[in-house]
């Protein structure tokens, strides 16, 4: 979604890929992209090998986010009426800090506050910013809602904090944002009202500052394509094309996205419409320099019994639209992004059709040539995470609910299969760790 320069012309490398991040999906298409030194840093550190358990904690503490250097923020609420908010060393689980706060109308959610150097302890009418450091708290802030609904305080990758309020509408849900100067929700910059057709999901994720705009993610899933709303920083106004399109990404200056009938790439800088394309369910996605397109079949269309459905990706010039390449493959594709020194696409289509397999396939990036294919018969693709020359695959087994989980380590340069962990709990990644949290409790995987 940045403008991270990749150049994705240059010859292929020898070196090993690297790099990945997660994505609910059914279908995936890796491009290995060139990338110059230094070398990125991979999502996940060490499991050369099936992991084994480096430390474990037994109770009601879940893991709630990153603390300090190297550190793991928890969580307790089994105490009535008090919230435990702990930080644990990732290497050895040894205690760094912990403090106990009152529970704010019987709720109190703790999370990281990207850009910055909080922690946040969400409540009922109450956001208290704590030192991720120490624990310690830095400040309150007391709101009085419009609504019933909790407001919500979000920052930038620059650590600008920004206020979201949502509130009822005659007919549809709308939205109050506000940026602060400082902490105090009564002393801000500016206040914008809009509705939920831009609005979207306006909290999700932490907003990016590029080109005066504070660029807000818009999608239900974590680290789903594009934008929703672009704001700028200055007096909070929305520009006419932040308000026209959806699942907006930008590339050198340019901002492409859907408009319903198909892409249009708008100048940040002046507003003029550079170029439009007509094609049915395409949406764009912004991979390093390069642009991609993507055309994901609908939902019934993903069904083995009306044969196979092939997916498109098509490389574009982000100035002028023009196609670089077309590739098509013998499954749905349906997104792409950028990870390091990777392009994943991503199929959203037919995501809910359990019976239905989903494939990863690694692209050349050059020509659209697909290098290796792997197909897996998960109920669906849970979480995707870059390790060292390898790529942990996530994704149910079954379970009355989906609750059994399996973890595939996948060779980056082959595709074949480095490691299986069918692990007892739900697996995530923080820190660079793996991390699996069931009812009783979690274990830190080395």
């Amino acid at each position: 979604m940045g403008e991270r320069l990749i150049d994705l012309d240059a010859a292929p490398s020898s070196a090993p890929f690297k790099g990945w991040s997660r994505r609910n999906s059914l279908t995936l298409v890796v491009a290995v992209l060139a990338w110059p030194e230094p070398r990125p840093v991979p999502e996940v550190f060490g499991l050369r090998q099936t992991p084994v358990p480096a430390w474990t904690l037994a109770g009601a503490a879940y893991p709630a986010g990153t603390c300090g250097d190297r550190g793991l923020l928890t969580s307790d609420e089994s105490g009535e009426g008090f919230v435990v908010v702990a930080c644990l060393g990732l290497e050895d689980g040894r205690m760094r800090w912990e403090s106990t706060y009152e529970l704010d109308g019987g709720f109190g959610w703790v999370a990281t506050l990207p850009g910055t150097r909080y922690l946040t302890l969400q409540g009922e009418r109450t956001v208290r910013l704590l030192d991720a450091r120490n624990g310690e708290l830095v400040d309150r802030i007391d709101f009085d809602p419009l609504g019933d609904d909790r407001p919500v305080l979000v920052a930038s990758d620059k650590g600008t904090l920004f206020y979201a309020e949502p509130t009822w509408g005659e007919l549809e849900p709308e939205w109050h944002l506000s940026r602060l100067n400082g902490t105090d929700p009564d002393d801000r910059v500016w206040d914008v009202q809009f509705g939920n057709v831009v609005a979207g999901w306006l909290a999700v994720g932490s907003p990016i500052e590029s080109h005066g705009l504070a660029w807000f993610c818009g999608a239900s899933i974590p680290l789903a394509q594009g934008f929703s709303l672009a704001v700028d920083l200055e007096d909070g106004t929305i520009p006419e094309w932040s308000r026209q399109l959806h699942d907006m990404v930008l590339l050198d200056g340019v901002v492409i996205g859907s408009s319903g009938t198909g892409l249009r790439a708008v100048s940040v800088g002046s507003g003029r419409t550079l170029w439009e394309r007509d094609e049915w369910r395409e949406e764009p996605v912004a991979s390093g320099d390069a642009l991609f397109a993507t055309q994901s079949p609908d939902s019934s269309e993903v069904d083995p019994r009306w044969g196979p459905v092939e997916g498109k990706l098509v490389r574009l010039d982000s100035h002028t639209g023009r196609e670089i390449w077309n590739a098509t493959f013998p499954h749905p594709v349906g997104a792409v992004e950028t990870f390091l020194d990777v392009v994943l696409a991503i199929d959203q289509a037919g995501r809910e059709t359990t019976h239905v397999p989903f494939h990863l396939t690694a692209v050349d990036p050059g020509t659209g040539a697909a290098r290796w294919t792997r197909e897996f018969e998960g109920e669906w693709l849970s979480d995707l995470k870059w390790g060292e020359e390898q790529v942990l695959v996530m994704m149910p087994t079954g379970g009355d609910w989906g609750e059994d989980m399996r973890v595939i380590a996948l060779d980056l340069a082959t595709g074949e299969t480095r490691w299986e962990l069918d692990p007892e709990g739900y697996p995530f990644v923080i820190g660079g760790r793996l991390v699996t949290d069931d009812n009783d409790g979690f274990v830190v995987y080395r």
